[in-house]
């Protein structure tokens, strides 16, 4: 059993490193191809960065942790792929971390304050002018072994209605509503025995 969960962490790792060989790559190709590229057909990467701060962290409705301080600190990529009748499509990739000093981060026994790190790369689309839709692989990896790796394929559908309460003449943006799917590969985060396939259904 301890044989199987090191190749499932080191398997998690190689692959996070992947992704970020990745990142790395395309964002210095990117870089150098717009030095001599007219600006009038750059392709705009985007990218952002920044940090959340919490006392409570809970994922899909399941308590991660809710004592001392928690940083979220994450990175964002995307990358223009080409664009048709009223479509647009882009490759992402990026990583979100929870670091936390409470019992499941520094204030356990032995363990570092690194809880979460989850690496994801996906194809999003953007049609009909405010529809969006996205496929993503994610590796849900603990750095302290606080949990075991989960990897997922996550499906989400949204809905741009600001449009419908007046666009950006208007201070309300509407509700942009959305439907995620995630479908458990390999690993489960609710603590069972199988993988699971989780339905969320949200509003801002």
């Amino acid at each position: 059993m301890k044989k199987s969960t090191c190749k499932t962490q080191s398997s998690a790792v190689r692959t996070i490193l992947m992704v970020g060989a990745t990142l790395l790559a395309l964002d210095t190709a990117a870089a150098q191809d717009s030095e001599g590229a007219p600006a009038q057909t750059q392709a705009q990467v985007e990218s952002s960065i920044g940090v959340d701060m919490t006392n409570q962290y809970f994922f899909r409705g399941i308590v991660q942790e809710n004592q001392g301080a928690i940083a979220q600190p994450w990175i964002d990529f995307v990358f223009p792929l080409g664009e048709g009748e009223n479509t647009s499509w882009s490759f992402n990739i990026g990583t979100w971390n929870s670091l936390h000093d409470g019992p499941t981060g520094s204030g356990g026994a032995g363990m570092s304050m690194h809880y979460e790190l989850d690496a994801y790369a996906g194809i999003g689309v953007d049609f009909a002018e405010n529809w969006s839709s996205s496929v993503s692989y994610v590796v849900l990896y603990s750095p302290n072994s606080a949990f075991a790796t989960v990897k997922e394929l996550d499906i989400s559908i949204s809905f741009d209605d600001s449009g419908l309460f007046g666009g950006e003449s208007s201070s309300f943006s509407g509700v942009q509503p959305s439907v995620t799917l995630a479908w458990e590969l390999a690993g489960q985060s609710d603590v069972g025995s199988d993988e699971g396939i989780y339905l969320e259904a949200g509003i801002e």
